[in-house]
């Protein structure tokens, strides 16, 4: 977890010469523990990249959170259906719960137009 640290004025924030998205894929692919693809997906900034990058390394907690980021209730529910036809309904219970409190959050103004994107 040690990365070049950007100091600003009133905060340091960790950055990536080759973006953390990049950064992502190949501890990813160098077989890193969860936990740290986690922490290193929360740094990509995007909400887009972020939840492509986590739904390719199975980052769904995080992939959630970044489609609560967009507003976008379409893809949310495919995210749903995606879950449940890939873990089946037993393993997806936990995931399919978060979703339906999130598309019953009363705070989000969720975007219900058609998306032209699909998982």
């Amino acid at each position: 977890r040690k990365l070049p640290l950007e100091k600003k004025l009133f905060s340091t924030r960790m950055n990536s010469r080759i973006g953390f998205v990049n950064f992502v894929d190949v501890l990813g692919l160098a077989g890193a523990p969860q936990e740290e693809l986690a922490y290193f997906a929360r740094l990509v900034e995007v909400p887009d990249d972020k939840f492509d990058v986590c739904l390719r390394w199975e980052l769904y907690d995080l992939a959630i959170e970044a489609l609560c980021q967009l507003r976008d209730a379409v893809r949310m529910s495919q995210l749903r259906n995606y879950l449940v036809d890939r873990m089946g309904a037993v393993e997806s219970e936990p995931y399919r719960q978060k979703i339906d409190e999130a598309l019953k959050n009363p705070k989000i103004k969720w975007k219900v137009r058609p998306s032209s994107q699909s998982i």
